[in-house]
């Protein structure tokens, strides 16, 4: 994984990083160290430290390591770069927001920061204030924030940790929603509803440990699973997918939703938004049903009604990911008037990007 930390100078990314990268036995690659070494300074304009940063990381992902990054990355052609590379070497990426809530305190660690690498010339607190404001796009892909002025270097970096080994495509949740011990029904006790959307024939609902069982068993499925580079999931595999669907309603409103008929409440798998690692700038619809309910026109019925409802999350474009070689769910998509945008490879598996019409 492509772990990049960005920040101001003097919120303690460097501390963070390098504490970070020990602990996963990777590579810290310092944008600082290359700028020091060629003499030139953060906001100068030279892109070449950065460009040396992105040979050095690379070089790790492919050979199979993480890679820490701690960079200003001041621009968002900067932070694009950082997406670039890990979607090339196809490896997911964790973006780290590093902040400094306490103004008096970021002001005094900056004031009394001293150069620890050689030719490097830190900046001035008047060097920070002076820049333009830090921050990203309203389109960028959400990153996760640590603000060192509420937390311990200790507490972030497990956090972190815990981040780096989850499934890849659950680094956008908070780990604690993904731990084993994590129960449903935070909603319940929120005095919010447990249906998200109905249909004629179906529930979208919040997930239910009673989902569990049949949800193993779905995933257990050699047919099920057959275009799915993971292959059928193990138990404890599959419990982890049920916390991401159901966490991602806590993070983005919108997530995988639990499928049950409304004639006998069977639980018939998920439909439902979300964001794909190799494409997190994108809003995805998603569905995976079991075999008893294939061929009903159920994930169709369920399909429409998430895009019928995009508008409402503020979505004006919904993306549909689907492997070349899976022809029912080819067929779903066409019949809720997606359109084939480009055919691409991921994992060594042609893969059919689709979206609404523009």
């Amino acid at each position: 994984m492509l772990v990049v930390l960005s920040g101001l100078p003097g919120v303690g990314k460097t501390t963070l990083a390098r504490e970070l990268a020990r602990s996963l036995g990777a590579p810290h690659v310092r944008v600082d160290a290359f700028e020091a070494a060629l003499g030139v300074r953060d906001g100068d304009g030279d892109a070449t430290g950065y460009r040396l940063a992105h040979a050095v990381a690379g070089d790790a992902l492919r050979s199979g390591r993480h890679a820490v990054l701690d960079a200003v990355n001041p621009v968002r052609a900067a932070r694009d770069g950082w997406r670039t590379l890990a979607d090339e070497v196809g490896v997911p990426l964790l973006e780290v927001d590093v902040v400094c809530s306490d103004p008096a305190l970021h002001e005094r660690r900056v004031r009394e920061r001293t150069a620890d690498l050689p030719g490097q010339v830190v900046p001035t607190w008047e060097d920070v204030t002076g820049r333009p404001a830090w921050r990203r796009d309203p389109d960028e892909p959400a990153a996760v924030v640590v603000d060192t002025a509420t937390t311990t270097v200790a507490r972030a970096v497990g956090d972190l940790r815990a981040r780096v080994h989850a499934r890849p495509e659950q680094v956008a949740v908070p780990a604690s929603l993904l731990a084993a011990g994590h129960r449903f029904g935070g909603w319940a006790a929120r005095g919010e509803p447990e249906v998200v959307l109905r249909t004629e024939r179906l529930l979208l609902r919040r997930w239910r440990e009673a989902d569990l069982e049949p949800f193993a068993a779905m995933n257990a499925d050699p047919e099920v699973m057959e275009h799915f580079s993971s292959g059928p999931l193990d138990r404890a595999a599959s419990d982890r997918l049920a916390r991401y669907a159901d966490a991602c309603f806590e993070v983005h409103g919108f997530g995988l939703a639990a499928v049950e008929r409304v004639g006998d409440g069977a639980f018939l798998g998920f439909c439902g938004l979300g964001r794909h690692r190799r494409r997190p700038e994108s809003v995805e619809v998603g569905w995976r049903l079991a075999r008893r309910a294939w061929g009903h026109g159920y994930a169709t019925e369920a399909g429409r009604a998430w895009l019928e409802a995009a508008p409402r999350f503020g979505l004006e474009r919904v993306a549909c990911f689907v492997a070349a070689t899976n022809g029912r769910s080819l067929a779903v998509a066409q019949r809720l008037g997606l359109v084939v945008q480009e055919e691409d490879v991921w994992a060594g598996q042609p893969v059919v990007v689709l979206s609404t019409p523009s």
